[in-house]
């Protein structure tokens, strides 16, 4: 969490202490470079595909429109379901991708 020129982090251990919940409104929920959905404290985040670098309200880009790698099956100790958001991700092997979100609606 950012406040002012400070950055404080915290120990994510399992869903209990994820800050992910269903009470708070998410306007992209995302499990990326995944095929399947994962529910976290009953909020569901979307499987966003294997290799798909777009989806509904969201896209990732790259600088020379060349696909992210991906890198699958790192082994965390984070339990039970928020860990399954951890193990896949996408990474640029050139450059730095960006993520554009649409679909937003200003002072929501």
């Amino acid at each position: 969490t950012a406040s002012g020129n400070t950055v404080t982090t915290a120990a994510w251990t399992g869903d209990a202490d994820s800050g992910i919940n269903n009470s708070k409104v998410y306007t992209h929920a995302v499990n990326l470079a995944d095929t399947a959905a994962v529910v976290v404290n009953g909020q569901t985040f979307t499987a966003g595909g294997a290799t798909t670098m777009s989806g509904a309200k969201w896209e990732l880009r790259t600088p020379n429109s060349s696909i992210l790698d991906q890198f699958t099956g790192r082994a965390t100790s984070v339990t039970p379901t928020s860990g399954d958001l951890l193990p896949n991700f996408f990474y640029p092997s050139a450059g730095a991708p960006s993520l554009t979100l649409t679909g937003l609606t200003p002072a929501q």
